[in-house]
Order: structure tokens, then sequence, then C-alpha cells
């Protein structure tokens, strides 16, 4: 059954071999399919009962994810246990009510209903905006033009001088860069046209009449109609994605039609007045006014002392020619391109700017005010709380704060300690799981137990005090001009909400770290700098807000118990902590996890959950960690399985792509949405078996599969990228860029004078037969237990400390 843009499969008692050919076929021709049926297929996701996941399962599994299929049945239709599925793409909508038995039959009848997006179709005015026509502009004219311009702050304020800034640029833009205002139409569904409204129309019209030929006549009209009108679009849309390949509209393109960017179906989100408000409530810190700041140590005597920045025309020009041209134009309106382009004639008015506000310590006020576009999160799309805001600061704003991070960076980043790990030169979430990878493998290794806490900030970045924050500013040693500039920066500060084409009021806050600012993110790490010190009988992860503890113990009660007494008074240090400084821990969203492969069955009863603030940290039986799943072996199936999940279901967008591109922009969108998820982490599954390692092998041939020569595309294996990255982060941390606990990975180079180590032979005949001389940048090996008993563990083993010297020699 074909309907306009889907089609409907009906499939009984088993999983069709051919079905991925078909649903294939179906890709290529433009539609989507909904697949239903009895399929029999036992997987854990969609039983109750006491039955296990078997090979039909698991391929079913494979097969939903592999082409975009989400399953809609949530509720058991025979016995306990889910086995009439109802498959349809991942960013359709629909709903299955599971009703009565009928007649013989021992499942219940489904009744599905399923949203096409057809019904309900209105084309809504939307209100204009400007959209430049940047490839016409006249530089040669906005550079003359901006060189003639007389740029006298001398007798303006700072806001005056910003001011005359901002217009002046903005009215040269105008007058150079063609501009159209666009009002155009929203539409649910990106190829609907004013004639397939119209056909809709009289199809609707005619069924309300009830003549059987009209409705004939009008339903053929509206197939033909909405028919041509979709192959017009795709056909469009191919042509579009040809020329633009690899440009921001190409990824933006691709986002929106794989279903990665949101769908083409938006809902509308509430008022904008309500959005701006709840955004408001989320900034602020009731009672703070009244709250002293806790003692701080300071630093030092004779520490290094930031009293002000240095401003030079060169550090100004830098970070002009540095820009990117791609950025959203903030609410003062201009625009990135027009700094860029026109970087040599305006270098000199902004320094004299940028010099003027050092000079005075003041932050413009009108560079404190964000605009904040809602994206919807998930569940009820009316409700505040289901939207994140997304802030766009004024571009003068950022390009100021740019030219002043190298100076501000150099100052703070000493300050920071080494347990943390977000947001700072050569480091990433791949460190800490690494390190965590590593801590694990070697205390499974010497048969200890782990435990682990993953903690959870109550809105972390939008909760920073701003006078807490200050405080630290003060106590690492800023002062005079600097502190005052910090002073301005954090205080007076707005936004504004756009949505459904209207603008809010500004609503003040009166906490958290701009967002979307440069500075932010180290302020936020300093704000935090203290954290790990309230941390000390576990070891502290901290990247960013997401902390994690780390607690390795002996296999025993005594042991058992101590820990969990020392992972007790931790956690309520770190609730201390929160309370003091205004940025309390979610004790309810904090979990913990053990990691054993004893076999004893008295493991839940030797380690008994911790509590934090008078609540009892969760036991999970997998943690997530930075996007890294932990479970309760530590041999990262959990962790293989979900990347090969997820990278299943972006194949499947790509999949549904794929007819609208060529092999170049396939194997394009392949590396950055497929190859992407999967490497994420690939150094801390690595330790996985290798069935899961195949899976992810499996996927990328899939991919090959996509293209219609193959053969001309070489990608190079997982494998030998995993090989690769690990060679990387031995570089790096030879270079001497580890920090905190990953300099203990860094690789040991072995004494080319000592003979190699003999596996079999005694020591005294080692020295006696010596050997070939050893590379000097040979690594040494990782050490390995034979001994009967107690063999090292295969998790170890796969694990990067020991695999890493095999590579590198």
């Amino acid at each position: 059954m074909v309907m306009k843009k889907k089609r409907i499969i009906c499939n009984k008692q088993q999983h069709n071999e051919n079905l991925d050919g078909l649903c294939g076929q179906i890709s290529k021709e433009g539609k989507r399919a909904v697949i239903l049926g009895d399929f029999n297929a036992h997987h854990q996701e969609w039983l109750k009962s006491a039955s296990v996941t078997n090979k039909r399962g698991m391929k079913l599994k494979q097969f939903s994810e592999l082409h975009g299929l989400i399953n809609l049945v949530h509720k058991p239709t025979r016995g306990k246990n889910m086995l009439d599925l109802v498959f349809v793409p991942s960013d359709a909508e629909g709903k299955v009510e599971v009703l009565a038995k009928i007649g013989t039959s021992d499942h219940k009848a489904l009744k599905v209903s399923l949203d096409l997006g057809m019904e309900g179709i209105q084309i809504q005015e939307a209100p204009g905006r400007k959209v430049y026509h940047w490839s016409s502009a006249n530089y040669r004219e906005m550079q003359v033009e901006f060189k003639k311009t007389s740029f006298d702050f001398s007798h303006l304020s700072v806001q005056q001088s910003v001011d005359l800034v901002t217009s002046t640029i903005n009215a040269v833009t105008d007058k150079h860069v063609p501009s159209v205002l666009i009002s155009g139409t929203t539409k649910p569904i990106a190829w609907w046209t004013p004639y397939c409204q119209w056909a809709w129309e009289r199809k609707q019209k005619a069924f309300k009449s009830g003549c059987k030929v009209c409705i004939m006549r009008a339903t053929k009209c509206c197939v033909q109609v909405c028919r041509r009108a979709f192959n017009q679009h795709q056909l469009r849309l191919k042509i579009r994605l040809a020329r633009a390949k690899g440009s921001r509209e190409f990824w933006q393109t691709v986002k929106t039609y794989s279903g990665r960017g949101g769908g083409q179906r938006r809902k509308a989100a509430p008022p904008a007045d309500d959005l701006a408000k709840y955004f408001a409530t989320k900034m602020s810190l009731p009672g703070e006014e009244g709250k002293e700041v806790p003692p701080l140590e300071p630093a030092p005597p004779g520490s290094r002392k930031l009293r002000g920045f240095k401003i030079t025309r060169a550090g100004v020009s830098k970070v002009l020619r540095s820009l990117d041209v791609n950025k959203s134009v903030g609410p003062d309106g201009v625009s990135p391109r027009v700094l860029k382009d026109c970087a040599g004639q305006l270098v000199a008015p902004l320094t004299r700017l940028f010099q003027k506000i050092g000079k005075a310590a003041e932050f413009p006020t009108s560079w404190k005010v964000a605009r904040v576009t809602p994206v919807h999160k998930k569940e009820d799309a009316n409700l505040p709380k289901n939207y994140r805001p997304i802030s766009v600061l004024p571009t003068l704003a950022t390009t100021f704060e740019r030219v002043l991070m190298p100076q501000l960076a150099s100052f703070l980043i000493e300050h920071i300690p080494s347990n943390q790990f977000g947001f700072l030169p050569d480091t990433g979430t791949l460190d800490v799981g690494v390190i965590l990878a590593d801590q694990i493998s070697r205390a499974l290794e010497a048969r200890k137990d782990v435990r682990l806490v993953a903690l959870d900030f109550q809105g972390a970045f939008d909760k920073v005090w701003w006078r807490g924050l200050l405080a630290h500013l003060w106590a690492v040693g800023v002062r005079s001009k600097a502190y005052q500039l910090f002073e301005s920066y954090l205080s007076d500060r707005a936004l504004f909400v756009v949505a459904n084409g209207q603008i809010s009021e500004r609503v003040s806050i009166k906490s958290g770290v701009p967002q979307g600012a440069i500075w932010s993110p180290l302020l936020f790490d300093l704000f935090v700098r203290n954290v790990p010190q309230r941390v000390r009988e576990a070891l502290c992860l901290f990247y960013a807000d997401d902390l994690t503890l780390l607690k390795v113990i002996d296999r025993n009660n005594k042991a058992a118990q101590d820990a969990q007494l020392e992972l007790n008074q931790d956690l309520e240090r770190l609730f201390r902590f929160g309370k003091e400084w205004l940025l309390e821990f979610e004790a309810t969203k904090s979990f913990g996890l053990t990691i054993s492969n004893s076999k004893g069955k008295d493991l839940k009863g030797r380690h008994i959950p911790c509590r934090m603030g008078g609540h009892e940290v969760k036991e999970q039986e997998v943690l997530e960690i930075l996007g890294f799943l932990v479970d309760n072996k530590g041999n990262w199936s959990k962790f293989a399985e979900a990347t090969a999940s997820a990278a299943r279901q972006r194949l499947g967008a790509l999949r549904r792509l794929a007819p609208l591109l060529d092999d170049d922009c396939i194997n394009m969108v392949y590396k950055t949405f497929v190859r992407s998820k999967i490497e994420y982490g690939s150094l801390v599954y690595w330790g996985a078996a290798d069935g899961h390692l195949r899976d992810l092998d499996a996927i990328q041939r899939s991919a090959l599969k996509l293209l219609r020569k193959p053969e001309q595309v070489a990608l190079p294996s997982l494998e030998s990228r995993r090989q690769a990255a690990a060679v990387g982060l031995a570089c790096k941390l030879l270079d001497g860029k580890g920090r905190g606990l990953l300099t203990e990975l860094k690789p040991v180079f072995v004494d080319p004078t000592q003979p190699p180590p003999h596996r079999r032979a005694s020591a005294r005949i080692a020295a006696r037969t010596g050997g070939p001389p050893r590379h000097p940048h040979q690594l040494q090996q990782a050490p390995i237990c034979h001994r009967a008993g107690f063999r090292s563990l295969e998790t170890y083993k796969r694990s990067l400390r020991v695999r890493l010297p095999e590579i590198w020699n």
C-alpha cells in the first residue's frame, strides 16, 4: 500500500531475509517504510519474561537501527512479551493501542494510528527577515568607506562609542551588500506547495459533499499534484546538495533530511515571554543577596598579578582575520564576514574602542544582552521546561573577549587543578575515559573491586554565583582594572527570546557564566577549582561539571566497609561545598556502580550503597560517564554495543539521503556522522571482546555498500585508526602534554644496553646468551602474568596500557 511518501509492508511470523533489500529499494525511491507484523523475534528490549535474546531478535534489532526505524509497541501483545511490532521512521509520529484478543488467537489486536504529516496542513505566514547576498557584495567600496570614516571616541562614553561603531558598520553593510526581506511561509512538510494546498482543500471539500465521482477525481488530482511536487523537491534538493558540497548549507540540509536536525516538521514553541521568564528563573539564585562569600586561600606572596590587559593592533588584527564567517550574527547585527573581509580598515578603530573599554574597565551594557533561541529537548513541546536556551551574544562582544582571551588563559590556567580536564588546551573527554579504563583494568587485574560515583551539579553553568566567582578572581590575583572589568562583566546581564516569530521582553538574569561567551568555560573551571580539595579518600576525575569518584577496594568485607565510609565522607564534604557556594549537587541524580569480575554471590551484600545529603546514591548496572558506558563487569561490552547501535541509526539516516548524494558526499557524510560516532571513545572500549569490534567493522562495510563505485574509495580499517589514535596519544604524552593521572600512562623507553626479556629462559641463561641489541626508542612492555591460577585477564591484555608498546614497537 503506497501513501504519498510512505509505503507500508506487512510481514508475518519471521524476519524476511529480503527485507533489507526491499527497504533499501524503498529508500532509493525516496519513500519511507512502515513495517508491522508478528516477527516472533526475541530481544531483551521487547521481552518481559524469562526469555533471552535470540539470533532472530538480534538481527531484527540491528535491522531497525540500520534503517532508522523505531518500534511503537510498548505493551505486551502475547503473554508478557511484545512479539507483534510496528516499526516506523524515527522522525515519524504515531501511537499504538493494544486491544483485546480476536477469536482464538493468542495474540492481542493492535490499533495503529500514524501521522503521515498530511492532516491539518496549513501554510502560515512567517515574519520577515533580512537576508544578505554576500556573493554580490561590493567589498572594495566597503573598505574605502570604512577607511574614510572617522571614528572619534574622545568625547564619548564607552556605550556611546560601541553604538557609533555598531551603527556605522551596519549602515555601510546595508549600503554595499544587496539584501532582500524574506517574508516566507512555514510549512510542516518541506515539499508542500500552494498547488498541493489547493488540491488538498479540493479533496476535503469533495469528501464533505459525499459525491463519489467528485471524491475519486479530487483524490486522483491530489495524489498527482503531491507526487509531482515531491519529485520536483527531490530534484531541487539533489542539485542544491551537489552545488553546496561541504558548505554550511550542505551540512544543515543533510542534518534536516537525515532526521538528525530535529526533523522536517516542527511544532510551535510556547510564547516567547513565557520562555524568557522560565530561562531567567533558571539563571537566578534566590536568597544570595544576604549570603556571605566563604573565605578563600589567597595566592602565595609574590605570585603573579593580573592588573589589566594589553590590547595591541596586531592582536586585534589576528583575531579579526581568524573569525568564522559562518557564525550567526548577534543581536548587534554586525556580521563576522564584514569584520574579517574589512579587517585592514576596521582594525584601527576597533583597537581604539577595545583599549577604551579596557582603560575604563566598563563592559558595554549592550554587549550583556543575549538573544536566545529555544531548542526543544523532548516530551511536550508546549511546556517551557522542555526547552534548552541557545544564546547568541553580540559579535563585537565575542570579538573583544577573543582579543583578551590569551592573556586571561595564561594567567588563570595555572590555578586550575590537575584533576580538571574540561575546556583546557590539549585535553578532552578521551583523557578522562582513558584514565578510567586504565584504572579499572589494572584494579581487576590485581583482583580488586572498583566503586564509581557519578555526581550531578544542579544547574551547573546557569547557577554560578557572581559574587563567589569575583572572590575567586581576587583570590588568584586579579586586581585593579582587570577586576573592575569583571565586576562590570558579571552585572546587569539580560536576555530576550525569539520564538514563533515573536520577540520577548528583556528579562534580567542574576547568575551563571554567560552562555556563548568566550571567557565562560575558563571562568567556570576557576569557580569549581576547589571541588577536588574536598575529595580526600577517592580518586577524583573532573571534566567541566561532570565529577566522578573512583575507589579501588580489596575483596574483603573489612575493606569494603572502610571504602564505603570513606566515600560517604567525601560525598558529605562535596555536599557541604555545594551549600556553601550555591552550586548544589543533585543527590537524587547521582549514581553509583560497583565493578567486579568476582563470581561470588555476596557482592551486593559486601558493597553497601553510599549516601549523600541524606539520600541514598542509587546503584546502577551500567553507568554513563561523559558518554562512556561503564558496566559492572568492567569489560566495556555495553559501551561497544551502544556505540554500534547509535552508529547503525546514523547509517540508517545516511541511507535515506544516499539517493540524493554522489559517492564523494556519501563518503564525507559517513566520516562526519557515522565514523565519528564509532570512534568516540575507541581507545576506551578497545578492551571489549573481538566480537563487539567486528560488529563495528560490519557497519563500515554496510556504508561502503551505499557507494556506487566502492572500489574507488579507500577507507582505512577501524582497527588501524584505533592504533593510529593510540600512537597519537603516546606522542602527546611524550611531548609532556599529559595532565593529571594521564601522565601515569606515559610510555617508558627500554634500556638498549639490557638484553630483551626471555619468557621461558631463566635469568642465568638469559644473561649468558644475551641477544640482539634493542632499539633505543622501543617501549617497555606492560607486565602480563602467565602463572597458573593467576593468569592475566583478557580485558587487561586488550587494554591500551598493554597494546600500546606492541603497536609502537
